[in-house]
């Protein structure tokens, strides 16, 4: 019996191992009477219908029917135990047993979510500090109660993108340092608070991206460090579901 393959679609069968990547099609049953249910089920003595796309699988332990289709929108896909005869095909049976599965993961993938946090480096810090030994006590307790809250909220730890950004006042060269030094502070005290470093990246922005633009460029003042000081902070960007 010969059976078609289109290069639409593709599944990924599970059957004990993994068996084969499938060709798929669309097709809402086995027989004309005969819908196809996300369970084991027998539903007549007939194997797939003839233009269905499906495959004889060979495994260490017998050969199996394989095949996928869609029924209502969903990704279907099915498998049944078969015997060959002598030209490869199945020999037809009495009672066709088929295991059939829905792969959402597959079908639907899922979004993954990124948010944003963002920390005053003056509230971590004392202004151009930036070590951490240098970070102030309850500086280091939001640091580490945002960690447990990623491990409570996530049932796998989440990716995090930790930026540094400063103020405008000094060299390009020194604001680089400082903001790559309150980016590595912050990701060493999520690192000894549980997150695990491979999924922590370290970034500097400098200067760049400002939040507020304020007046004064020759004279650093009172006014003009206060005024900056929304500049100064630490971006934490979670990615995960």
């Amino acid at each position: 019996m010969k059976r078609q393959e289109t290069p639409t679609m593709f599944a990924q069968l599970f059957f004990g191992i993994s068996l084969m990547t499938l060709t798929v099609t669309a097709c809402s049953s086995l027989s004309g009477n005969s819908p196809i249910r996300a369970k084991e089920l027998a539903p007549d003595n007939l194997p797939p219908i003839v233009g269905q796309a499906a495959k004889v699988v060979k495994t260490p332990t017998s050969s199996i029917y394989a095949f996928s289709y869609h029924e209502n929108g969903r990704h279907m896909t099915c498998q049944a135990p078969v015997t060959l005869d002598a030209q490869q095909q199945p020999i037809p049976q009495k009672r066709w047993v088929m295991r059939c599965s829905h792969p959402s993961a597959q079908a639907t993938p899922q979004q993954v979510i990124t948010r944003e946090l963002s920390f005053s480096s003056d509230a971590l810090f004392d202004l151009d500090k930036s070590k951490l030994n240098e970070m102030k006590p309850q500086g280091r307790q939001r640091v580490e109660q945002l960690a447990k809250s990623l491990r409570n909220e996530y049932s796998e730890q989440p990716k995090l993108i930790v930026t540094g950004y400063t103020d405008r006042i000094g060299s390009p060269q020194a604001q680089e340092k400082l903001a790559l030094n309150l980016a590595k502070a912050v990701a060493e005290i999520l690192r000894q608070s549980g997150i695990r470093q491979e999924l922590i990246t370290v970034q500097s922005k400098g200067s760049t991206e400002s939040v507020v633009n304020c007046p004064g460029i020759n004279t650093t003042t009172p006014e003009l460090i206060r005024c900056l000081q929304p500049n100064r902070r630490i971006k934490v960007q979670v990615i995960g579901n």
